[in-house]
């Protein structure tokens, strides 16, 4: 179909020139819009004659006619001759001319010269029937395409695309079926893009939907090329071409797997890979996807085999044909894509062309006219097929292999484009080549994973080397100091607070521990004088300095230590040289200065005020993922530079360095750990540095947190007294005991029980010998700690020191003391002034006793019953609490109850509640003003708790409630009215008994009768006598024709009617009487009434009125 004018040309001339082929002699079907002409002539050359006929076209039957003229034989071949035959029009022209002038109009609107699509159509089905035919079968091959390429002419997509209908629908009669079998490689909508405007575009959508509608689709699935190509493209030579070509594919077989996978895809199987080999699936997967934008005639077979024939001279066998190859091939010609890619591809091509290329060119110092001459092996070959294969991802990224791009995925679709020494190396070498031209291209994009990152091409069109090049002022020797000062701290994991010195805090052995980080020009006396250079403390510095330095070396930095070592001596710091940046990297940095600097806040506008808003947006993603980029490449080349990975190209050779690391004390050697990260590298070299000052350190599983310090302190005290220094620990604890005490030397922790371990005791006991023998008298905790580090430094810190101090002063009996009183230190503090000495302690019987009284009369139980200094204090600070707060309210209960007491006519020294209080306020006294743990602990013990202690500590703990209750307004009222009624009444009258009762409770002790309760029964009972009259009540009637006086017989609703009380008492004194008032306002206080008060004074003093 393509180059043909018109379906006529296409399907009616198809035909005659098919028949020719396999019948030269057949008579031709009559589809010649001319054929009625050539009828006529031949009527008229019978007619006529030869001689008469061809005399009158101007030529005679000998063949020999004047020029221009007809013979008889160029007559019939002309005659015989397609349509579209220059001779046969000529003839067709000159007969008109010479017989019928009057049809000079025959073949016009039809320059083609055939008969209309219907008619002709009918006249292929008669011809077919009368060659025996029962079916005519028509292969429109490139029939939607033949379209397409012409969809800006709509009239033409009109005329055409109508007879479409004429394969389905006829008027003229067809003796036979004609099958229309119509290739339809894209749906003709796809065409339809920017040409077609308006209602032209409604008009050829409605019609678009009409032709489709007529006919049956068969869809064919993008399975079926495999089996075309192993068909029509694949198919070896001979029986040894196929065995060749299997023992090639077996060894392609062996792949590692992971390469076979990108090969194979999802949906494809090594059988399919066999069929389409050297083309793998992936590629056929690819090709397929692509052949959907390709314009006209580029078909996935004619793209295959033109790759078959570009490559004739140097593909072998076992050669695989790679995806990357497939971009050139694709893109050969003008406009090679479909209109929806035709940009897209553009801006591909300018890429490549402007940035990857020349990029390409200059790593393999080529020029471009040694391109063509190089061999498919070349390192250029493969690095180009490589960018293709990413412009091809980029064109068409949605399909299955080219789908998110890895770089192991991006290898093994070029498999065979890298080699490598090492089984998977390839990935390697591609990410190293990547991630340098993405510094230089920001749209390559890289992702940030450090094995097998994404890798992509971000079509845009938009400039950004412009944009850098107007910042490029901002790029200076401090600028970059500063940038790579960030970076490496941040890769090394140190916090920067932009202060000379840093402080950086790690972990190390379970510990936490501390190192000073500079950066500086360690050659520059002025950027790091000799000072600066020097350690402070214990805590190491480690000097780091910049992989670059205008006009000098690193071995000026060397030279320059060995200076200061030979004036200074030792000191704990270590420098940092790294060897220098290569000009490339340098540029690179350069460019990240810049880079970093566009992009912060609103810059971009600035720079970039040339570019569109929306092409500013771009913009700043092109910068951010060059950032990116540039960042992976310089953090790639920091690890050279300073030896974490081995030195490649970001390295300058003439400026390199064996021993990177420096340090100021004699006798270190230190290695920078080769493969590992920057944080790790630098972790490990403060490690070194701890390891070589504190190499016999205990190796702590867990961090030596205070918390878990106190609990392995809480355990090996247990075990100080128990037989054999053998204990069950909890099951909670166990992990810590392990990870903590074994490590420590405390002893041994195994799936149960704890033994302790006499380590400890017997070194430092030693120590404290060899001081005895040197005539020294006094042992303080700093002595201690420095016999703690004899032979070897610990490098333990203080809580764990004061662990082991503590647990020796137990097992060896003594104390610390501080001028002469004792002092019980902690896990987190324990000064170097404090002296051990012998433990003061209280003897076995006080002990005891004390520990017993503990429980019973304060409620604390000693939780280890060994007497020992740390129990002794331990159960004295638990004493001391609960004396102090139970001293005031003690004191407070004797008295109290004395007063109570005899206010009912009781002796209080007669009764058992008061005998316990008085005991139990001169207990807490005594023990509360003791001076020590031990005073305290004997006064304890000693001191008088009559027959109960239990019954003493109830006392002592419900004083403060005792002494609440019989202070309280409940109290009041008894003491107002019950005691004063009670005296002055009759026995068994209501107050005497309520007296007597309350006496009783009284006598008898707390833990016996709570006094709380007995009180506010006792004024319950009063309040209910004081409501209680001596006399009938006087109830008044309600006044009539008041108020819910409805009249005789009302029914009216019930009224609250008052409740009047009336009592009488005569003879009072006032006192007397001021009480009865106290307690009926304490009745009666929350009430609301009315109190009518009438009064009547005898008295014999004649002044009073």
């Amino acid at each position: 179909m393509i180059g043909a004018e018109s379906m006529e040309q296409a399907i009616l001339g198809g035909y005659v020139e098919h028949l020719r082929q396999i019948d030269p002699n057949a008579p031709l079907p009559g589809v010649y819009a001319d054929e009625p002409i050539f009828a006529q002539a031949d009527h008229e050359r019978q007619q006529l004659g030869d001689e008469s006929f061809f005399a009158r076209l101007g030529g005679d039957d000998e063949g020999w006619g004047t020029l221009g003229g007809w013979s008889a034989a160029d007559y019939e071949q002309a005659r015989a001759a397609p349509a579209d035959d220059p001779r046969r029009r000529q003839l067709s022209g000159e007969l008109v001319a010479a017989f019928l002038p009057g049809l000079r109009d025959a073949m016009r609107g039809n320059s083609t010269g055939y008969v209309d699509i219907d008619t002709g159509l009918a006249e292929l089905a008669r011809h077919a029937e009368a060659r025996g035919a029962s079916a005519l079968i028509l292969f429109l091959d490139e029939l939607i395409l033949w379209l397409g390429s012409r969809i800006a002419d709509t009239a033409f997509v009109t005329r055409e695309g109508q007879k479409l209908i004429k394969l389905i629908e006829f008027t003229s009669q067809r003796p036979i079926p004609v099958v229309s079998i119509v290739a339809r490689q894209r749906d003709l909508r796809d065409f339809v893009g920017d040409q077609v405007l308006g209602a032209e575009r409604f008009a050829f959508a409605d019609a678009l939907k009409h032709w489709e509608g007529r006919f049956h689709r068969i869809t064919l699935t993008d399975g079926n090329l495999p089996k075309i190509a192993e068909k029509r493209l694949l198919r070896p030579l001979s029986d040894q071409a196929r065995q060749q070509l299997d023992a090639a594919f077996q060894q392609t077989e062996r792949e590692r797997p992971e390469v076979l996978e990108v090969l194979l895809t999802e949906d494809g199987d090594k059988q399919l890979f066999r069929s389409t080999y050297p083309f793998s699936p992936a590629f056929m997967k690819t090709l397929i996807a692509a052949s959907s934008v390709l314009q006209r005639e580029r078909t996935s077979l004619k793209v295959m085999l033109q790759l078959l024939v570009d490559r004739r001279d140097d593909l072998t066998v076992g050669d695989l044909v790679s995806v990357g190859e497939l971009y050139d091939v694709l893109a050969q010609g003008d406009e090679p894509f479909a209109d929806d890619l035709k940009r897209q591809f553009q801006i591909a091509q300018t890429l490549y062309e402007r940035r990857f290329r020349p990029r390409l060119l200059a790593d393999h110092n080529i020029s471009e006219s040694q391109v063509a001459g190089l061999p498919r092996t070349h390192g250029f070959r493969a690095d180009d097929r490589v960018v293709k294969t990413l412009l091809l991802a980029a064109l068409v990224p949605r399909t299955g292999p080219l789908n998110t791009l890895t770089v192991a995925r991006l290898a093994a679709l070029n498999h065979g484009s890298f080699r490598s020494p090492i089984p998977g190396g390839e990935k390697g070498v591609l990410l190293r080549k990547l991630r340098a031209w993405s510094a230089e291209i920001g749209e390559l994009k890289v992702g940030d994973d450090q094995q097998n990152p994404t890798v992509a091409v971000r079509l845009t069109g938009v400039d950004t080397d412009t944009v850098i090049q107007r910042a490029a002022s901002v790029d200076n020797a401090g600028e970059r100091r500063r940038l790579v000062r960030r970076l490496v701290l941040e890769e090394f994991g140190v916090r920067d607070d932009n202060q000379l010195f840093l402080q950086h805090q790690f972990t190390w052995r379970g510990t936490r521990r501390r190192a000073d980080v500079a950066f500086g020009n360690i050659r520059d006396t002025v950027d790091l004088p000799d000072d600066a250079l020097a350690a402070q403390g214990n805590d190491w510095k480690v000097i780091v300095d910049y992989p670059f330095d205008p006009g000098h070396s690193p071995t000026e930095d060397l030279d320059r230590l060995d200076r200061w070592r030979a004036a200074r001596g030792d000191s704990r710091t270590v420098c940092w040289v790294p060897a220098f940046f290569s000009s490339g990297v340098q540029t690179q940095l350069g460019r990240l200065v810049v880079v970093e600097h566009v992009l912060q806040g609103e810059r971009l506008d600035d720079y970039g005020d040339h570019l569109s808003v929306q092409d500013r947006a771009v913009a700043r993603g092109l910068l951010a993922d060059l950032q990116s980029s540039l960042r992976a490449t310089l953090l790639g080349a920091v690890r050279q530079a300073y030896g974490v990975e081995r030195a490649g190209d970001a390295v300058d050779a003439s400026h390199g360095i064996d021993e990177r690391l420096q340090p100021l004390r004699d006798g270190l050697t230190l290695q920078v750990p080769v493969g590992a990260s920057m944080a790790d590298a630098f972790s490990g070299l403060v490690k070194q540095l701890l390891d070589a000052q504190y190499p016999k350190h205990p190796l702590f599983e867990i961090e030596a947190r205070p918390r878990d310090l106190k609990v392995v302190l809480e355990e090996v005290l247990r075990a100080v007294d128990a037989p054999n220094g053998r204990i069950e620990v909890p099951t909670d604890r166990r992990k810590v005991m392990k990870r903590l005490a074994e490590p420590l030397g405390l002893g041994q922790q195994h799936d149960s029980p704890f033994i302790l371990s006499d380590r400890w005791r017997e070194h430092l006991s030693r120590a404290i010998g060899r001081r005895r023998e040197q005539g020294e008298t006094t042992v303080t905790v700093g002595d201690l700690r420095r016999a703690i580090d004899d032979p070897e430094p610990l490098g333990l810190h203080k809580p764990e020191q004061n662990l082991i101090l503590i647990l020796f002063a137990e097992q060896t009996g003594q104390a610390f003391s501080s001028r002469g009183g004792p002092v019980q230190p902690t896990i987190e503090r324990m000064d170097d002034e404090l002296e051990l000495v012998l433990a003061n302690l209280p003897s076995q019987e006080d002990w005891d006793v004390a520990r017993t009284r503990a429980a019973e009369v304060f409620g604390v139980a000693a939780q280890n019953p060994a007497r020992n200094p740390t129990s002794v204090e331990t159960l004295a600070t638990a004493l001391r609490t609960k004396v102090d707060a139970a001293r005031g309210p003690a004191g407070q209960l004797v008295q109290v109850l004395g007063e109570r007491m005899r206010a009912v006519g009781l002796n209080p020294a007669e009764t058992v509640r008061w005998q316990q209080a008085q005991r139990g306020a001169a207990l807490v006294e005594s023990v509360a003003s003791t001076p020590n743990a031990v005073a305290l602990i004997e006064a304890l013990g000693r001191g008088d708790v009559g027959d109960s202690g239990q019954q003493i500590g109830t006392s002592i703990a419900q004083a403060g409630t005792v002494v609440t209750g019989l202070e309280n307004d409940r109290w009041n009222v008894i003491a107002q009215v019950a005691i004063p009624r009670a005296s002055a009444d009759d026995a068994g009258a209501p107050f005497v008994e309520v007296i007597a009762d309350l006496r009783q409770a009284l006598e008898r002790p707390e833990f016996a009768v709570a006094i709380a309760p007995a009180v506010a029964q006792a004024n319950q009972r009063t309040l209910g006598l004081i409501a209680t009259p001596t006399t009938p009540p006087i109830v008044e009637p309600p006044v009539p024709g008041g108020p819910g006086d409805d009249g005789p017989g009302s029914e009216g609703p019930p009224v609250d009617r008052p409740h009047v009380v009336t009592d009488r008492a005569e003879g009072l004194g006032l006192d007397e009487a001021r009480r009865r008032l106290e307690a009926l306002r304490t009745a009666h206080g929350d009430d609301t009434v009315s109190v009518d008060l009438v009064w009547r004074i005898t008295t014999t003093d004649p002044r009073t009125s």
